[in-house]
């Protein structure tokens, strides 16, 4: 039986690295074209406040922050280059995504997916263009994505275990904990993420002992990681803001449109002066639908904190008597993420952000700038739908009526934590294609949890038994 195991670990581990180095061969154009990498999103911000040019507060994940701080000031002291010290985090993070890919593939692989969907899915995943440009950029989204695919794809092990089994190696409770970990403290909607997660769970009376070991434990070591900053390292915690987006959004069209004189039904007076005690009138006035950011700029959260029963209460009376405007203003949030190359902000996957306040001196090298403009081309106008990012939500959805109407309750506790993430996206401030990414690396899971909802591989087992 061990020598039977240890050639099952070495046929998987050959598989799993000829993934690896198909997939790297493929994105390597990418890196070169964009070289570098695009320092770009949040990024720029980030690295002031690691260098102490502003404040550091954990709006940002810190443990980003401080990755990319690091290779930034490695490069300075080795090759005197910022640009170098990015150059190296990019890279780096090409192999980490790119790994993360191919144990995907070996995941579906060992799940008995057929061998035409494998090609397919890594021939989808090798040319994809907005997976080649965002990995090599600097935002906290890239890393986040790694983590969510290797959370995604050890969950599901776990889920599919038959009965309350335990898993025969404690390696994969280590892997399901590690995976949360890390994706908790890679970007701020993963500890939320993990909690609903972890309710579910037990809500659906999944009875998985090994599963339940992993999940409390990376909640615990989380949430002592944010108390230990909070409280011993003293980094003031971000706006809460952020997180309301799509609230103060549906407050501002209705009080934006009293404003203008544009409101069928009147409003009462006394209603405007409470938006306007947490969302001053010029931000009202800056509201624009496809975007919270101008609102959300101004938002008074100090305010909110100290009555919020008053203004959750004003959201339910504007929701109650103006229906249709909150589902205007929701639906101009959410629809681009259905069809995501309509989206305006896609630009900015090749943006170098806030040039302002560059310290760094990091400029884009313009190698290969045939492969560049093709990528350019196609994320900015020529990409097939195929490609199209929404293409995971429409999968998802898919998945998900097929599976009810099927009766396949075992397919849905596995797409989870997808549901979760891409609900905390729809609470954002813009739909923006970086807060797609993680989605579009387990697009392969999703189609692969469909196909096994449509029961194939019922039909595969059946086919090798009959062998």
């Amino acid at each position: 039986m061990s020598v039977h195991l240890s050639g099952m670990f070495r046929k998987d581990f050959v598989v799993c690295m000829i993934f690896w180095i198909l997939l790297l061969l493929a994105w390597m154009p990418a890196y070169i074209a964009l070289y570098p990498g695009t320092f770009g999103y949040d990024t720029p911000i980030q690295m002031e406040e690691y260098f102490g040019y502003r404040p550091l507060d954990s709006h940002h994940p810190l443990l980003h922050t401080f990755i990319l701080g690091t290779f930034m000031k490695l490069g300075d002291a080795v090759f005197q280059s910022y640009s170098k010290g990015l150059a190296m985090f990019t890279f780096v993070q090409g192999l980490v995504v790119t790994n993360g890919l191919a144990c995907l593939l070996l995941f579906l692989k060992k799940r008995g997916l057929p061998k035409v969907f494998l090609a397919l899915s890594l021939l989808w995943l090798m040319f994809h263009p907005f997976l080649q440009v965002l990995t090599f950029n600097s935002t906290k989204d890239i890393l986040f994505g790694a983590a969510f695919l290797h959370f995604m794809i050890a969950f599901s092990e776990m889920i599919g275990r038959k009965g309350e089994e335990e898993p025969e190696h404690i390696g994969q409770k280590v892997y399901l904990l590690t995976s949360a970990v890390l994706m908790c403290l890679l970007r701020n909607q993963g500890i939320y993420i993990l909690l609903i997660t972890t309710l579910m769970c037990i809500f659906l009376r999944i009875r998985k002992r090994g599963i339940y070991k992993s999940l409390y434990g990376a909640i615990f070591i989380s949430v002592m990681y944010f108390l230990f900053c909070t409280y011993v390292l003293q980094i003031p915690k971000g706006d809460m803001r952020e997180m309301l987006s799509l609230p103060m959004q549906q407050i501002a069209r209705v009080c934006s449109e009293s404003l203008t004189g544009d409101l069928e039904k009147e409003m009462p007076p006394k209603w405007l002066e409470i938006a306007e005690e947490i969302i001053p009138e010029k931000n009202i006035l800056a509201y624009q639908p496809n975007s919270a950011d101008a609102v959300k700029d101004g938002f008074l959260t100090d305010i909110l904190r100290e009555n919020p029963c008053r203004y959750i209460s004003l959201y339910l009376s504007l929701g109650i008597r103006y229906p249709a405007l909150y589902a205007q203003a929701a639906g101009d949030m959410i629809l681009p993420y259905l069809d995501m190359r309509q989206n305006e902000y896609r630009g900015l996957m090749f943006l170098y952000t806030f040039p302002q306040i560059d310290h760094w001196g990091i400029l884009q090298h313009r190698k290969l700038p045939e492969y560049r403009t093709y990528l350019e081309n196609m994320v900015l106008y020529d990409a097939p739908r195929l490609f199209d990012p929404g293409c995971c939500i429409w999968i998802m959805a898919l998945t998900m009526v097929t599976s009810i109407l099927r009766k396949r309750k075992d397919i849905l506790p596995g797409m989870l934590p997808a549901v979760l993430f891409l609900g905390t996206n729809l609470l954002g401030p813009v739909a923006l294609l970086r807060y797609s990414y993680p989605l579009m690396l387990i697009t392969p899971l999703l189609a692969g949890m469909l196909l096994r909802t449509a029961g194939y591989h019922v039909r595969l087992n059946h086919k090798k038994m009959e062998k």
